[in-house]
């Protein structure tokens, strides 16, 4: 077997020269440390190594993902089941990432589609699936009520998905084996815990979308705002995989 290279050369940043703490594989095909990485995008706006066009954006997904959830609400549909899992992205491109196609999926649970009206005479049917893990208080506390579901139950949801991306696909709530705790819990106020490679200014975004109170948390538009404020503010950083 040929001898591996252990030279702390494979270890270290190409930026600082200093060894891993928190490295990311970003589109270029190197490795770097986030902070290191992203504070170079910042000043340059290319790859360090290929110096093709780098962004802050091509490293975190989750704009693209609350702009398809700004088109379903200026059509009027709640999702009701908005996580990693229905989220599939159908095209991806490193060099312009503003042409990625990330596609929201399975909408079983949407409700309030002016582009699914009932025709006279139509069934009614009552569905109570909630996705406990993922669900808003307000759901939670009346799953039959149709108007609990909304735009701000779809932004709670949100929250719980970026959760996800940070805790590299956990789920939530991992630790408690019967829903009916998971329920007990989130009707008292219980939040996710912080991820340990979640900065501060982020979990604070996140923390928004978990209001108690709809009214309180952000429309997904002011969401994008706030991660995108968040995204190019200095000293800021996201670690995500």
């Amino acid at each position: 077997m040929a001898n591996m290279n252990t030279s702390d050369d494979l270890l270290q940043c190409p930026i600082t020269y200093e060894l891993f703490h928190d490295p990311v594989l970003t589109p270029d095909g190197h490795t770097y440390e986030r902070q290191a990485i992203e504070q170079w995008i910042r000043s340059h706006g290319t790859s360090p190594i290929t110096r093709q066009p780098l962004s802050i954006e091509q490293l975190y997904p989750n704009r693209k993902i609350i702009e398809a959830m700004i088109c379903l609400v200026s059509n009027h549909i709640v999702h009701g089941d908005l996580a990693c899992r229905n989220v599939l992205i159908f095209r991806f491109d490193e060099n312009e990432p503003e042409k990625n196609i990330v596609k929201i999926t399975d909408f079983g649970l949407s409700r309030h589609s002016q582009l699914y009206s009932l025709t006279p005479g139509a069934a009614r049917t009552t569905l109570n699936i909630v996705p406990v893990r993922y669900a808003a208080p307000e759901v939670l506390l009346s799953n039959t009520a149709s108007e609990v579901y909304t735009e701000k139950s779809d932004v709670y949801s949100m929250g719980v998905l970026m959760w996800e991306a940070y805790s590299r696909g956990s789920l939530p709530w991992a630790n408690i084996e019967d829903d009916n705790d998971v329920i007990r819990g989130v009707k008292n106020g219980d939040l996710l815990p912080k991820p340990s490679n979640c900065s501060q200014p982020f979990w604070s975004i996140i923390t928004k979308t978990w209001s108690t109170s709809p009214s309180n948390r952000p429309t997904f538009r002011e969401l994008k705002h706030l991660l995108t404020e968040q995204y190019y503010h200095p000293g800021n950083f996201v670690y995500l995989s």
